[in-house]
């Protein structure tokens, strides 16, 4: 597999469709569209966790496999390469494998993300987090740096606070993704409790922005 080496090296990308080469490997399987993908997973034995319009969320074998689109999700294309180039980092989810297929009736490709299975990150840390949202709701990120430095500060501080010590310079790497993130390339963003899961007691971010197409 190959993916980024350097946060510069994707956070500075022009083209999502560079990002998408890099990552992955190839699957032998033939398909037709994403359901078609699905769907070989499931005959081979992988239930249904959640699904929508940008993805599927399977289980198999005490795992979990995440299908979508990257040209459709460019946010999580380039998590998925800062998570494989921060390995290290406690509060990236681990990944076993991307494999991808050409999808022959939609024109693009399809990936197929094995990643460990998490729990929820429970109610005390989402009704901080919420509480951080809340205060921030008329936020517009690139608007003002010091509301921008508020909301992060916060945000950082209520990671901490459910975090163990020591991890400051982790929590500084991701947090520096999200902002530099959404300054580039405008995301939507989607890092509030719903994409916080734990490990035991860890707190792993699994999809921090809305699967919005760049202009």
């Amino acid at each position: 597999m190959i993916n980024f080496l350097r946060y510069s090296e994707f956070i500075t990308e022009a083209s999502i469709n560079t990002v998408i080469d890099k990552l992955g490997i190839i699957d032998s399987i033939e398909i037709k569209d994403m359901d078609d993908y699905v769907n070989h997973f499931i005959d081979n034995g992988a239930k249904r966790l959640a699904g929508g319009a940008s993805a599927e969320v399977l289980e198999f074998k005490g795992n979990v496999i995440k299908i979508f689109a990257p040209i459709n999700d460019p946010g999580m294309t380039r998590y998925l390469s800062f998570c494989l180039s921060n390995k290290k980092n406690p509060f990236v989810p681990k990944i076993e494998k991307i494999i991808k297929s050409w999808a022959t009736e939609e024109d693009r490709w399809i990936y197929a993300v094995f990643m460990e299975n998490l729990k929820p990150s429970g109610s005390d840390f989402e009704k901080d987090l919420n509480a951080v949202f809340y205060a921030a709701d008329d936020l517009k990120f690139g608007k003002s740096i010091k509301d921008d430095n508020e909301f992060f500060n916060k945000l950082k501080k209520t990671i901490i606070h459910f975090s163990k010590e020591g991890m400051e310079k982790d929590i500084d790497n991701i947090l520096s993704f999200l902002r530099k993130g959404i300054s580039k390339f405008k995301y939507g963003v989607d890092f509030g409790p719903q994409n916080w899961m734990l490990r035991g007691s860890q707190l792993i971010l699994i999809d921090p922005f809305w699967p919005d197409m760049e202009s």
